[in-house]
């Protein structure tokens, strides 16, 4: 039985932005039919050390614990719950153990037939396409986003909101705490028909094209390979100065006789990072590898023919030893630390920190804390260094000068974690799986 409905479309990409490490990372993965295809994506929390690593390690260990699940028949709504709470375990023990404080988001879905399962943690985002329409279907895990909710349900006024607008960016709900405070998820399946879209993307899509935008894209005479590769090159045409990673994949059932796969580009296989840093779905996807891939890819064409691809058995199999041979069955190292590369920095702005804190969260404990006297900058500039001099000052860091050390990197980082803990609600009801 062939492992991929008949009509799916499958396409990705992923690119860096102008961040310094690619924090984002997803997986999908090739089943049998009953298990249905999954797709999953996390976005490490920017900023926070090992965020990365944490969208590494949520991915895998959810992609292992979803098909341990499915091969024991357990329900796949089911498998899912149980899939996610043991990639937050894992991201969890693993603070734990190198006493860290990483975070990701993680979106998946399922499509089994004409059946589609998703969960959601984080703001990332699940987009259906049906009808003309685009919609997002998921809530976002963000104090902005439920400030918003509030504010469109009368609950709150925007004057009484507006106090709390510095907060909207940090999430409530993450993966790597002891407990999922909020978990969104599809409490049946969704029946889908032909020309439906299911989108899976890191908020850096979100925040360079609007939905109209994301929409305009999804409805052109396109390949889903070719449609994520627009997706991406309209968000990077933005040219927005501090772009975040972006990732998407995009699953599309269309009618049988136009079903493919086309492994070519960054909408599937060559997910072109701006840097050596860039994550890669699978590890096969390196130089090494090209010679071999091209082969397959040269032999899947004399197969069908037209420059149509799609999977055949005995293809698949090679490909899924390739991956084996090459992936191995470790995860990625929790500390996130490379041996054939230099580990960078997040902090784009001092070589001191160390890892500690992102621009985003020192800015957000700056103005938590109102050591701004003027307004905020986009980047480090004069008026987020004069903030710092002044949260120097306050804890009698010396010298004040406005530039990090260590010092002022670790008191940061301590009022960033306690400013998260105050905004993240307590776990009051039980998991819903």
């Amino acid at each position: 039985m062939s492992s991929l409905p008949s009509e799916l479309q499958i396409g990705a990409a992923q690119e860096q932005g102008s961040r310094k490490e690619q924090q984002d990372y997803f997986a999908v993965t090739e089943q049998e039919h009953k298990r249905g295809f999954l797709a999953v994506l996390a976005d490490g929390m920017g900023g926070h050390p090992g965020s990365g690593n944490a969208s590494v390690i949520a991915v895998n260990t959810f992609v292992k614990r979803y098909n341990e699940e499915i091969a024991k028949n357990i329900d796949i709504q089911k498998a899912l719950g149980h899939a996610l709470t043991a990639a937050n375990q894992a991201v969890f023990e693993a603070n734990q153990r190198i006493n860290a404080n990483m975070g990701t988001t993680l979106v998946a879905s399922v499509v089994q037939g004409k059946r589609f399962y998703w969960l959601s943690v984080g703001d990332s985002s699940l987009y259906l396409y049906t009808k003309g329409k685009l919609t997002k279907i998921n809530k976002t895990h963000s104090y902005g986003a439920e400030i918003q909710a509030k504010i469109d349900a009368g609950v709150l006024t925007r004057e009484e909101a507006s106090l709390d607008q510095k907060k909207r960016n940090m999430l409530t709900s993450y993966l790597g705490l002891e407990e999922i405070p909020k978990i969104d998820f599809s409490e049946n399946y969704y029946q889908l028909e032909l020309g439906n879209k299911i989108l899976l993307c890191s908020d850096g899509l979100d925040n360079a094209l609007n939905q109209a935008e994301i929409e305009d894209c999804l409805r052109r005479e396109m390949m889903s390979p070719e449609k994520c590769d627009k997706l991406m090159a309209n968000a990077l045409g933005k040219k927005r100065p501090n772009q975040d990673n972006i990732t998407l994949v995009l699953l599309e059932l269309e009618p049988k006789t136009s079903t493919t796969i086309t492994p070519s580009g960054s909408g599937f296989t060559e997910l072109r990072g701006k840097t050596g840093t860039s994550r890669r779905p699978l590890k096969f996807f390196q130089k090494k590898w090209f010679l071999p891939i091209s082969l397959v890819l040269l032999l899947l064409v004399l197969l069908v023919g037209g420059g149509i691809f799609v999977y055949k058995e005995k293809i698949y199999s090679l490909w899924k030893k390739m991956i084996s041979d090459n992936r191995g069955d470790s995860f990625p190292s929790a500390n996130g630390t490379k041996t054939d590369e230099k580990q960078e920095n997040v902090s784009e702005f001092s070589d001191n920190c160390d890892n500690s804190l992102g621009l985003r969260e020192i800015q957000e404990v700056l103005k938590e804390k109102e050591y701004y006297q003027d307004d905020l900058d986009g980047d480090w500039g004069t008026n987020t260094k004069t903030a710092v001099k002044e949260y120097q000052t306050a804890k009698g860091i010396e010298p004040p000068t406005g530039d990090l050390n260590q010092e002022t990197c670790k008191s940061l980082l301590e009022d960033y974690e306690k400013l998260l803990k105050s905004l993240v609600p307590q776990h009051t009801t039980d998991q819903p799986f």
